[in-house]
């Protein structure tokens, strides 16, 4: 007599990891917050990423943890946007990980805005459109520097999913259709959000508004606002007096009242800026602080920008 229930337990023993259905799922570590809650929507039902970079902290600068360096040694897949934003993580991923690496900032088709008259922020920065992110594109990697923050279009974000689904195929191919599935859902969901955020925001186009941070170029370009100027550009470089006195001016004679600033960064500047000019003074958080890393992350943060937008331009 054959005792199926034996060979089968037999034979499942001798398939190669990561195949089978009692297989463990692979050991996945994202970079910042908005890519972890991406991931662990693409990954529902079958494991739970590591957050490398904890919401309060920069990417720019943050340093690893002994505890971080083993998980990106021993992680099958490694997800971060790429040196442009984790720069001090560069080096770290790059000679510690050992299993596939994906880096969304090199995502063919991504939608890529340079950083503001170069770097420097401009109060002509903004009005330059699909031409600039046509001429952007062009010039990646020929010395272009982009704008690091896509995620806040979520245009990107759908992107993103895709790439993560058929990564993590890759390394588990026994659940690469739940994968796929939980991409696609993820994608109707954000698309769906997208639509509602447009009609939000649509009747607050053209009012004008001042940056501390260039930190939200990707949200102002998808929904139609644009921001006069930025004070400090996307890689934070400080701004000179002349800097600060310019934008003071122009936000006195154009009647700027909204002024928007990252959490932690500037209050003194702001503070100043909106003695002068009468702006009110709006903290919006591109990276996600104060909500609880997880799959419900991203779609709780863009509506938090939504929101602090329409609260300081409405």
């Amino acid at each position: 007599m054959i005792r199926w229930p034996s060979l089968l337990v037999a034979g499942l023993l001798l398939l190669p990891p990561g195949v089978g259905g009692g297989a463990e799922p692979p050991s996945v570590v994202a970079s910042i917050a908005p890519v972890h809650a991406l991931v662990a929507r693409v990954m529902a039902g079958a494991g739970v990423p590591r957050l490398l970079v904890p919401p309060a902290a920069s990417p720019h600068s943050y340093a690893l943890r002994p505890s971080d360096a083993r998980a990106l040694a021993e992680a099958a897949l490694v997800v971060w946007v790429g040196p442009g934003l984790e720069r001090r993580l560069a080096r770290a991923i790059e000679s510690l990980a050992t299993g596939e690496e994906l880096r969304l900032a090199e995502a063919p088709g991504l939608v890529r805005l340079p950083m503001r008259n170069g770097g420097h922020g401009g109060m002509d920065g903004a009005r330059r459109g699909h031409a600039e992110v046509e001429e952007a594109s062009a010039r990646h990697g020929h010395g272009w520097r982009d704008d690091p923050h896509y995620w806040l279009d979520p245009v990107n974000a759908r992107l993103w999913l895709g790439l993560i689904a058929e990564a993590l195929g890759r390394v588990d191919p026994a659940r690469a259709p739940l994968y796929e599935a939980n991409a696609a859902k993820a994608n109707r969901n954000i698309r769906a959000l997208e639509e509602e955020i447009a009609a939000r925001l649509a009747p607050l186009g053209g009012r004008p508004f001042v940056v501390l941070h260039d930190a939200y170029r990707y949200f102002e370009h998808r929904f139609g606002l644009e921001a006069l100027a930025a004070v400090v550009p996307a890689d934070d470089r400080p701004p000179g007096p002349a800097r600060v006195a310019e934008v003071r001016r122009m936000m006195v004679e154009r009647q700027v009242r909204c002024l928007l600033c990252v959490p932690g960064k500037g209050a003194a500047l702001a503070s100043r800026l909106a003695e002068a000019t009468g702006a009110r003074v709006v903290v919006l958080d591109p990276i996600g602080r104060g909500i609880t890393p997880g799959p419900g992350l991203y779609p709780r943060l863009l509506r938090a920008l939504a929101e602090g937008f329409a609260a300081c331009l409405g």
